[in-house]
């Protein structure tokens, strides 16, 4: 009997995540959401709570799995202060450190873990900033994103590749994503036109995880 892949999906219950995870389940695979709480909207796979720290049963859903991604940190859109920026820092760095545990200790670990960064490691230019020549920045965020991917790195795990995905603002149609907040923005008439003439939305950029898991 074959079983189907299965995709551990941590901190999956949000905008990302249920994209992630209805593309997935629609290929065939077994999707594990791995979240403090279910998500808000229906979403498809199962659902199994962690804590975002500690080990626990859903460990055991790593163990085995085809491929993970970690989706889980707090929200940026929020006023910097102090307990908001411990609270980034901690989302962040405290659930990559748990994942780490998990396949470390995983019997049969997965193959490739794909862990959320951010593109605000590169300073602000108006050149492109690629990971070849991009300039690192300086600042709060850009200090979150280089721990973030520090933590990525921390355990030695010989049989599973990792990968940052250094993702800015992803767009899209749906509930709580970016767009929430930019169209409230344009209906207040703070857009405008872009380059070309075209529309007054900012734009749609996809976020696409199945070639980092074939390349």
């Amino acid at each position: 009997m074959t079983f189907p892949q299965r995709l551990v999906l941590a901190g999956g219950s949000g905008f990302l995540g249920r994209a992630v995870a209805r593309h997935f389940s629609a290929l065939g695979w077994d999707v594990v959401t791995v979240s403090r709480s279910p998500a808000a909207l229906p979403m498809p796979g199962r659902w199994v709570r962690w804590d975002g720290l500690r080990q626990g049963e859903w460990s055991r859903e790593v163990d085995g799995a085809a491929a993970v991604l970690n989706l889980a940190g707090r929200t940026v859109n929020c006023r910097y202060t102090a307990q908001n920026m411990l609270d980034i820092y901690t989302s962040r760095l405290d659930t990559t450190r748990a994942l780490g545990t998990a396949i470390q200790t995983a019997q049969t670990p997965p193959p490739v873990w794909l862990n959320s960064s951010t593109g605000t490691l590169y300073r602000d230019a108006q050149t492109p900033q690629t990971e070849a020549a991009g300039e690192i920045g300086h600042g709060f965020s850009v200090d979150v994103g280089r721990r973030w991917e520090a933590a990525l790195m921390e355990e030695d795990l010989p049989h599973t590749r990792r990968v940052a995905l250094r993702t800015a603002m992803v767009y899209g149609l749906g509930a709580d994503g970016v767009m929430a907040t930019t169209d409230s923005l344009m209906r207040l008439g703070l857009g405008g036109p872009m380059a070309g003439g075209g529309s007054t939305c900012p734009g749609f950029t996809s976020a696409i995880f199945a070639a980092s898991l074939n390349s």
